[in-house]
């Protein structure tokens, strides 16, 4: 591992921060790694069919059809029953007739949802004449998004951090491009994601732009305009990433405030510079107040307050006296956003879908928590588990780290620490909106993790950088050294589980999307568990199941899963198979089940209502311990796919030699016990 992380270091005595070209030697690794990480977003995109469906219809397909045909509202029209309701607005009344999640005013369907992506997609049906499928829109904004991300570490790398190995970069682009964040956006191409996605792609490239900008004796204005123009075109894709113009701003004003002590002629240059990066974003906010005023007459209204949610609870909570909903937003829940950001903590199970839907969050913490309403979404997970790396970003507050550095460097990383500092300005601002809102989903974090991960990235490099160069420099070169390999082992380490997260939530939004395949590869996982417990740990299979909550066979309220393998060892070579099964209400009539034992049918028999015994005939030739598998079939549910859950709930089963009688109530005993 440390010659991975070594690899291709350059030498400090031919590195330098000077502007040079990426050489093949460093672009031939990162295409072998960014080939697989694009290969792995086209599969969950599509759902593992390697083929673009069109088969989604989203907003932005029909945002960009109302603006290709020269209007602000939808061409859906609202069915007479929504225009009839004397309350549109309240989600019981509006049930069966509401466009969901649309905003509905003066009798048109309208979106709240940043239009930016809507005029891509108008853009593209008038050129082609056909609407712009929302799978390839996202699939090619994730791909651009880690693309902005490898070349902002890259250019940090290559110009001002040189002792820090090429591997490094990979290492951290490769923990940002398959966190839980995002592959659970690539694994769910519909509207919801599709802002986001525009949003994280747009804030890339603006900071790409302004990492450039701060580059000692380079023409700033040009990237400054880039950047703002990006940042802008961000804002008009997800409304609250206006927050983070603030950093390049505040990184900005801050030479602004120096200026002036230096002389007119450099106050006037960080004025210009200023300027070159607000102006885009303001004309962009211009045109999106405009936007507003045209279509509700107020350029403050993006039309959340007359969108059609389905929560009734939500909507008690934040109705307006006119029937119309109130803000979105709420200081007192932001000690109960903070805490849910943070400490979300999945359940770990080594069973489908291995990382729980449930939050937890301590007893004592949640004491704490107002009482006012919010919306949560699971699956969730910390920002800390998504992006350790962001631990490193406060370090570019430390005074004594920047001593250190321009003691070694002299001619200093300034446009480093400036990125790093509007990054995480940023990233935190946002953070504390998003924490006041009433309401938290996995896709939110999109907001949150690129601003986190590229600050973290940047001070993690610095820190390396500083260790190897003084490795070189100074008498403690031992310690340096292994310093800067711990902390390169250490990032390598918690890209593991990162990785593994990532997988496990991206299959969690196939089941929104995508059931029958994500039950297919939920069994195939599950089985090769069951299989390899059998092996790794043999003896800890017995001739009794007794199972409290889930398993790899069963769900944790005791429904037997469809084409589940449940192994029990053979007593001796001649056992009765018995087990105790309760029906559920979903079980039809005339139903009859089919077990098998290593392969062989063993019995058929009719299932009755409520709880019931079945016992196999004496199996013969099992073979004193042998490890045999079980499974259980329904008749009708052929149809059904692969680790589904069917109308039986499995108490325990057992192989045993003694009276199916007594071994029944030995399991009806452990039945007891489990509360199941």
């Amino acid at each position: 591992m440390t010659a991975l992380l070594d690899h291709r270091r350059p030498s400090l005595q031919t590195a330098s921060h000077v502007p040079g070209r990426v050489s093949f030697r460093t672009l031939f690794p990162t295409a072998l790694v960014f080939l697989p990480i694009a290969v792995l977003y086209f599969y969950f995109v599509t759902g593992g069919a390697w083929r673009f469906t069109h088969e989604h219809v989203g907003f932005y397909d029909m945002l960009g059809e109302a603006f290709a045909a020269g209007q602000l509202h939808l061409t859906v029209e609202p069915s007479p029953g929504m225009l009839a309701l004397d309350n549109p607005y309240d989600p019981r009344l509006n049930a069966n007739y509401r466009l969901h999640d649309a905003s509905f005013y003066n009798g048109k369907y309208y979106l709240y949802w940043g239009p930016f992506p809507g005029l891509v997609h108008a853009v593209w049906l008038k050129a082609t004449g056909h609407m712009l499928d929302q799978d390839i829109v996202q699939f090619i904004g994730m791909v651009f998004t880690c693309a902005g991300f490898w070349l902002i570490l890259s250019e940090a790398r290559r110009r001002y951090l040189p002792a820090v190995s090429s591997a490094i970069v990979l290492i951290l682009t490769i923990q940002f491009a398959l966190s839980p964040t995002m592959l659970y956006l690539v694994g769910r191409p519909i509207h919801y994601h599709e802002a986001p996605i525009f949003g994280m792609a747009l804030l890339m490239f603006s900071w790409l732009c302004f990492f450039k900008s701060l580059e000692e004796g380079r023409t700033p204005y040009r990237d400054l305009i880039l950047s703002g123009t990006f940042v802008g075109l961000a804002v008009a894709s997800r409304t609250p990433l206006f927050v983070y113009a603030f950093g390049p701003a505040y990184v900005i004003g801050m030479d602004l405030l120096k200026g002036g002590l230096r002389g007119p002629g450099v106050l006037r240059s960080t004025f210009l510079r200023l300027f070159a990066f607000g102006a885009p974003i303001a004309a962009i906010g211009l045109l999106l107040m405009l936007y507003n005023f045209l279509r509700f007459g107020s350029v403050a209204e993006f039309g959340l307050a007359y969108s059609l949610q389905g929560s009734d609870v939500f909507y008690d909570a934040v109705r307006n006296p006119d029937g119309t909903l109130g803000s979105f937003f709420a200081l007192s829940n932001l000690p109960k956003g903070l805490a849910f950001y943070f400490l979300m903590k999945p359940e770990l199970t080594l069973y489908a879908p291995y990382l729980g839907d449930s939050v937890v969050i301590p007893r004592g913490i949640e004491r704490l928590f107002s009482s006012s309403y919010m919306f949560i979404e699971p699956p969730l997970i910390s920002v800390l588990l998504i992006a350790p790396v962001m631990i490193f970003g406060p370090l570019v507050l430390s005074a004594k780290i920047w001593r250190q550095v321009e003691a070694i460097q002299p001619s200093g990383v300034r446009p480093v620490k400036g990125l790093a500092l509007s990054c995480l300005l940023g990233s935190v601002l946002t953070l504390l909106l998003l924490s006041a809102g009433r309401g938290i989903t996995m896709r939110y974090t999109a907001d949150l993790i690129p601003g986190l991960t590229v600050s973290g990235s940047l001070m993690f490099m610095l820190l390396v950088d500083v260790l190897n160069r003084s490795a070189m420099n100074q008498g403690r070169a031992r310690l340096y050294a292994t310093l800067s390999r711990v902390l390169s082992g250490l990032a390598t380490a918690c890209t593991v589980p990162v990785i593994i997260a990532g997988l496990i939530y991206g299959l969690m939004v196939w089941r929104l999307i995508y059931p029958p395949q994500v039950l297919d590869i939920y069994l195939a996982i599950d089985e090769s568990i069951a299989r390899t417990r059998t092996t790794i740990a043999p003896g800890r299979i017995q001739s009794v199941n007794k199972p409290c909550g889930g398993t790899t066979w069963r769900t944790p309220g005791g429904s037997y899963l469809k084409d589940a393998t449940v192994y029990l060892r053979a007593p001796s070579q001649r056992a009765t198979l018995v087990a105790v099964l309760t029906s559920t209400p979903d079980l039809k009539p005339g139903t009859e089940m089919t077990v098998t034992v290593d392969g062989q049918t063993v019995l058929r028999q009719q299932l009755s209502n409520g709880q019931q015994v079945i016992a196999t005939p004496p199996l013969q030739n099992l073979g004193g311990g042998q490890i045999v598998p079980i499974k259980f079939e329904l008749s009708g549910a052929d149809a059904s796919p692969p680790h589904t859950p069917l109308p039986i709930v499995v108490s325990g089963l057992t192989l045993t030699t003694e009276d199916s009688a007594k071994a029944a109530q030995t399991i009806a005993d452990w039945r007891g016990a489990c509360g199941v």
